[in-house]
């Protein structure tokens, strides 16, 4: 048995590497000569998640544009960085006022390691979140999630007395732990040997990583179902560390 569970915990883990693998374009170089309407310097700033600023950038993901200048921060560069731009060619970079010969963005994620066709999967750690996106992900998945075990006996009763009295399947009583070892480690099959097996995994992930870990890792906090909303995501929470504010969430 102890061989058996850290097998599966390997399997668990490996999952989760897997997922957090990126595939990322060359970054785009800027330098004299360039010309940036063909490589659309807005756009790719867009595709990055930059914000748009009205002040100089402070901040690195920050951008702003006047006239025939442009002034970036790089995430990786450390400090922001000017354009000169005549006829819509680069003239002269610059950084803290000195001409350099060239600059350039982080390159754009090509593709990611995550299992679904449209999934994008990027981990992320409670504290980057609003507290607001936090509780309603409790809300509408498992409220109780800090109060019971790896099975939640309370919410299974409740989810077989409503579904008994509706003549049909109206919840799930599965835990957000049993939701991330479906996701990771079993099928999708319904069967009764695949529920205890699901138990049984819940209980082991549930010994070995926090309440924390597993909500960070939990699907309704690292998954958007397609490609539209993968790309709204990432245009509104991509400015620094998630500044959503609570009204800006959904019920």
């Amino acid at each position: 048995m102890s061989s058996r569970s850290t097998v599966e915990l390997g399997r668990f883990a490996k999952a989760d590497v897997r997922r957090s693998t990126f595939i990322y374009a060359a970054g785009q170089p800027l330098a004299r000569g360039v010309h940036v309407g063909r490589i659309d310097i807005a756009a790719t700033l867009a595709r990055l998640g930059y914000a748009e600023v009205r002040r100089s950038p402070n901040a690195p993901g920050q951008f702003r544009r006047a006239g025939g200048a442009w002034d970036i921060y790089p995430r990786a560069a450390g400090r922001p960085i000017h354009l000169d731009v005549a006829d819509e060619r680069i003239a002269r970079v610059t950084r803290d006022g000195k001409e350099i010969d060239a600059a350039a963005l982080e390159g754009v994620v090509l593709a990611g390691g995550g299992d679904q066709t449209n999934e994008a999967y990027r981990p992320i750690h409670l504290g980057e979140v609003p507290p607001a996106l936090v509780q309603a992900v409790l809300a509408a998945e498992d409220h109780r999630f800090y109060d019971h075990g790896p099975i939640d006996l309370r919410g299974l009763a409740r989810a077989a007395w409503a579904n008994l009295s509706a003549g049909h399947v109206r919840q799930g009583g599965s835990t957000l732990t049993q939701q991330l070892v479906k996701s990771r480690l079993l099928s999708r099959e319904r069967t009764f040997s695949r529920k205890v097996r699901e138990a049984w995994l819940s209980a082991l992930v549930e010994w070995h990583y926090s309440k924390q870990q597993i909500l960070e890792a939990t699907p309704p906090m690292v998954w958007s179902p397609t490609t539209r909303a993968r790309s709204s995501c990432r245009r509104h929470f991509s400015r620094g560390r998630f500044p959503v504010r609570a009204r800006s969430i959904a019920p």
